[in-house]
C-alpha cells in the first residue's frame, strides 16, 4: 500500500521577467508515480486589484491578433489546489515570510 504524500504540491517563486507578472511560479506535483514539474506559472493582478494564478500558456497568431492556449491543463479541483498554494506562497513572500 502506498504511503500518503505529506506535501503533494510544492511552490517555488522567482522574480518575474515580464512587467505584467508579479512573480514567476514553478509548481511541483508529487505523485505516487513521480514528480510533475510545471514551469512558467504566473502570479498576476487584474484591473480590479485581485491576485490570480495563471498556468503557462503559448500564443498562436490568428489573423492580426493572438490567441493564448494552455500549455498545461489540470482538473478543476487540482487547479484550485495549485492556485491556492501559489497565491498563499506569494502573499507570504510579500509579508517577508518563508515559502
Amino acid at each position: 500500500m502506498a504511503m500518503p504524500l505529506s506535501d503533494p504540491i510544492r511552490i517555488t517563486l522567482k522574480p518575474a521577467h515580464r512587467q505584467s507578472t508579479l512573480a514567476a511560479v514553478t509548481v511541483e506535483l508529487h505523485t505516487e508515480l513521480g514528480t510533475i514539474t510545471i514551469q512558467d506559472g504566473r502570479i498576476l493582478r487584474n484591473k480590479a486589484g485581485q491576485l490570480w494564478f495563471s498556468l503557462p500558456t503559448f500564443s498562436v497568431t490568428v489573423g492580426k491578433s493572438y490567441e493564448y492556449l494552455p500549455s498545461v491543463e489540470l482538473s478543476g479541483a487540482l487547479y484550485r489546489e495549485v492556485a491556492e498554494a501559489a497565491l498563499r506562497a506569494y502573499e507570504e513572500s510579500e509579508r517577508g515570510g518563508a515559502q
